[in-house]
């Protein structure tokens, strides 16, 4: 089996996290080259991968990596990306793809011309739960689809090693792009692209912490997904089809169904091993089903699950929800309640 050379661009926490834990657990990949201009961050990955070389630049990783990790902050992933792609290099990079629709179409076009593959880490399409939905939304167990409701929220509490999430230019936005990207990249999925309808945020020219949007679904019916850095949520998507109800709770993993006034949980066989709906952690489980895929992928000249052109899809209805911006309105604000009515 070949082992293909890897290159870490970024060596921040998600890298730390999720991505060097199933790359060390494997032997058809090894970790070849660390790129950061940070010592501190090198270092603390070297313990775990000594035989790894560092370098600050992209440039002085190329000719000893097949491929790359993308993780960034967002406003490099284009940049980052494209010098990958453009020497040939397959890559899978961090959500969001890119800050705009344009970038995504900078990356495509280096993916084509360096006859590489670009992926983007949705990694929520590897979650059990998640990929049973959409096995049953296709199914049409449901009927036609009447109305979504997804709240996707927690306090932040990520291990942050800089402070670009909270600066608009660098980040592109706060919870509609980091945790909302997930979120839309899943309803894509499930249901085609959606058609935004409005958008509120608490931004106040800086990142929004709070932001709820509706949206119009491929087939016609309403969606409603509310997004917080704040507050405990749901985390849940509830489906109300013509014949019946489903409640995904992609944080816990697990899926409620109720048809015919019955509510039931089906266990499902998922590969490389069988998960049970129930797992309460299934975090590492979508980073190891990621890297399973991606590496396949390369072998099979394939992009990866969520390739560019379905990235590319989420930045550019994020930037039309962000066109569309209105400010959210709090509830000991009765100036704008009053205009608002």
């Amino acid at each position: 089996m070949n082992t293909t050379s890897i290159g870490l661009v970024g060596c921040g926490a998600v890298i730390k996290l999720f991505h060097v834990p199933p790359l060390l657990a494997r032997d058809d990949c090894r970790i070849s080259v660390l790129v950061d201009n940070s010592l501190k961050q090198f270092e603390a990955i070297r313990k775990r991968v000594p035989a790894a070389r560092t370098a600050t630049s992209i440039s002085g990783a190329l000719e000893f990596i097949d491929a790359g990790i993308v993780a960034v902050p967002h406003f490099m992933h284009a940049a980052a990306s494209c010098e990958l792609l453009s020497a040939g290099k397959h890559v899978l990079v961090e959500k969001p793809m890119a800050l705009t629709a344009s970038e995504c179409d900078q990356m495509l076009a280096a993916a084509k011309a360096g006859g590489a593959t670009i992926t983007v880490g949705h990694m929520r399409r590897f979650c059990p739960a998640v990929a049973f939905a959409h096995q049953l939304i296709h199914s049409n167990i449901l009927g036609a689809i009447r109305s979504v409701d997804v709240e996707d929220g927690a306090v932040f509490g990520w291990p942050v090693e800089s402070d670009f999430q909270f600066r608009k230019e660098k980040a592109g936005g706060g919870v509609l792009v980091d945790t909302g990207a997930h979120t839309l990249d899943m309803l894509i999925a499930w249901f085609g692209e959606a058609q935004p309808v409005s958008y509120r945020d608490d931004a106040c020219g800086g990142v929004e912490a709070d932001c709820v949007a509706e949206l119009r679904l491929a087939g016609g019916a309403p969606c409603l997904v509310e997004l917080s850095r704040t507050r405990n949520l749901r985390n849940s998507a509830i489906i109300e089809g013509e014949k019946g109800r489903m409640e995904v709770f992609f944080y816990q993993n697990k899926v409620v169904l109720k048809l015919g006034g019955e509510l039931c949980c089906v266990p499902f066989d998922c590969t490389p091993q069988t998960v049970a709906l129930t797992n309460p952690s299934p975090w590492r489980h979508m980073f190891d089903y990621q890297l399973d895929d991606w590496l396949k992928s390369i072998r099979e000249g394939r992009p990866g699950k969520v390739s560019g052109e379905e990235g590319a899809t989420v930045v550019r209805l994020i930037e039309k929800l962000q066109a569309m911006r209105e400010p959210w309105i709090h509830s000991w604000d009765s100036n704008a309640m009053e205009a608002a009515l």
